[in-house]
Formats: C-alpha cells, structure tokens, sequence
C-alpha cells in the first residue's frame, strides 16, 4: 500500500520500513519545491537511526533556475 504523504505515514511507518514519503510528487518549480519544504518543517522529530522522511527527489537540473536549484539543494 502506497501512502505518498497521506495518513500521517512519519507517525507509524518506522516499524515497517526505513522511509516513507511525506508529500505528493514534486514538480520542477520554485512553488512545488518550497510547498514540500513548508509541509517538512516540523517532521525531523519522526526521523532517525533506521527511518527517514522522503520529501521526493530532487529536480535540481530539471529546469529550475541555478538559484532555484542551489535553494532546493541546501534545504
């Protein structure tokens, strides 16, 4: 079963794999990428040693600006 961010998966999902998604798919734009930063702030707690949040790939190179894409890489 795919959660893909739905159902609050950082809260249960540690005892049945090592990441889970916390948003819906990116897309290559300044707005999708900092919406997903903005729905992260606030899951670090739920990550660690064995489980991490997955907040999707990384779209750098995808047509964001060299500013847009150094943002997404360092956040």
């Amino acid at each position: 079963m795919r959660h893909w961010g739905q159902d609050n998966v950082w809260t249960w999902d540690a005892g049945m794999g090592n990441s889970w998604r916390t948003t819906g798919d990116i897309a290559a734009n300044y707005n999708s990428m900092l919406n997903i930063f903005h729905a992260n702030v606030g899951l670090a707690s739920y990550a660690g040693s064995g489980g991490w949040n997955d907040p999707d790939m990384l779209e750098i190179g995808n047509g964001m600006s060299a500013t847009e894409d150094r943002t997404q890489f360092s956040l």
